[in-house]
């Protein structure tokens, strides 16, 4: 019959002693041992006359299967033994954290800064991360938190503000990341930064390294895309400097994204280099024009965005009509950045006026938005 495996005793990190019971009339055990679910192959050891075996090099945190068999003195092999399964003990998490910030800038006066990271894979977090202590480190002033969120609210963004973060188990904490979160313009950036839609919902973000490269550029790099003009989170990867190009995946049809991408100096970061690139293998020109829905002051329009469907490109641009009869010419104001959502029309006197909007796409100017009536008092 085969060998009887009774137990584990776990020593200095990643090794352990295995024991079993004695078998009468045997000489020599083999024991093999392998990861669960893993495609490596069994790892082997043989012993003479003993009833315990030491192994090493075992990863923290994980399953392993161990069998066991022995040769009897007529020189015939016994069967595996039954699988003997256990989990190795955590150990301290050795791999930094990917850290990275997004700054809402909504209030221009008091943008608002959030922590961003990547959680550790399950080989990296040797353990069950219990949670992330974060640190704001401003001239002199210190905000700490503690958070089991993989995203963290910070305060007011400040320019000499630092950011730390630390995840921990029950060994203990990953080594610090930290990252200032205010680019450095006089860092060197990253250089023509371009993407392309490749369908299937993937696009490829490419760019140069930095002009001047150094191996000081230690962090790599980081690259972000959002929903362009949309108050959505931003996605973010980050890269090792050898790398000058990432697949996104996961990428909605038929919309227009931001892409930025910055580069990592220790713990400072350049300006980022954005390009606008839209999801699909040809850009057109809007459907329509954008929504005027109030006005104020008698000369200022308000208007709502174009719905992305009918945008069918990245919006560059906009231009304001505006027709003082249904004879005249229409004089057009603009090109207005695509970023406001109001305007002041100069140099109107009193009278009635008709106003439409278009927008503008890198291929050209799209269809007209719906006329309104402005009117303009002798009085204003």
């Amino acid at each position: 019959r085969p060998p009887v495996i009774t137990g584990v005793d776990y020593m200095a990190s990643g090794a352990a002693r295995l024991s079993w019971e004695p078998v009468p009339d045997s000489h020599t055990f083999q024991l093999q041992y392998q990861l669960r679910r893993s495609s490596k192959p069994w790892l082997k050891e043989e012993v003479q006359n003993g009833t315990h075996c030491k192994v090493w090099g075992l990863e923290p945190f994980s399953n392993y299967t161990f069998q066991l068999r022995c040769c009897f003195s007529q020189g015939l092999w016994s069967d595996w033994s039954r699988d003997y399964i256990c989990r190795t003990p955590e150990a301290v998490p050795t791999k930094q954290l990917d850290i990275w910030y997004m700054v809402n800038r909504s209030e221009p006066h008091s943008p608002q800064v959030t922590v961003l990271w990547k959680p550790f894979s399950p080989a990296e977090s040797r353990g069950k991360i219990l949670g992330y202590n974060v640190t704001l480190r401003g001239n002199a002033e210190i905000v700490t938190g503690h958070t089991t969120n993989t995203w963290y609210p910070g305060d007011t963004a400040r320019a000499a503000w630092t950011i730390t973060v630390t995840g921990y188990n029950s060994q203990g904490s990953s080594p610090p990341s930290s990252l200032s979160i205010q680019p450095s313009p006089d860092l060197p950036a990253p250089r023509k930064v371009s993407a392309t839609w490749m369908g299937g919902h993937r696009m490829r973000a490419e760019w140069l390294e930095p002009a001047g490269w150094q191996s000081s550029m230690s962090g790599g790099y980081v690259v972000e895309w959002v929903l362009a003009g949309s108050n959505s989170d931003v996605n973010w990867m980050k890269l090792n400097s050898s790398n000058h190009s990432a697949f996104i995946e996961n990428v909605p049809a038929r919309s227009c994204f931001q892409i930025s991408v910055s580069a990592v100096y220790e713990a400072r970061v350049s300006q980022p280099v954005s390009t606008l690139t839209y999801s699909a293998l040809q850009e057109g020109t809007p459907l329509s024009g954008p929504s005027i829905y109030e006005t104020v002051q008698g000369n200022v329009i308000l208007w709502r965005e174009i719905p992305p469907d009918r945008q069918l490109g990245c919006i560059v641009s906009y231009t304001v009509y505006v027709e003082e009869n249904p004879n005249s010419k229409p004089v057009s104001h603009g090109p207005i950045e695509v970023s406001q959502r109001r305007y002041a029309i100069p140099d109107l006197k009193p009278g009635t006026y008709y106003v439409w909007m278009t927008a503008s796409t890198r291929v050209g100017e799209g269809q007209k938005g719906a006329r309104i009536q402005l009117y303009i008092s002798q009085d204003r």
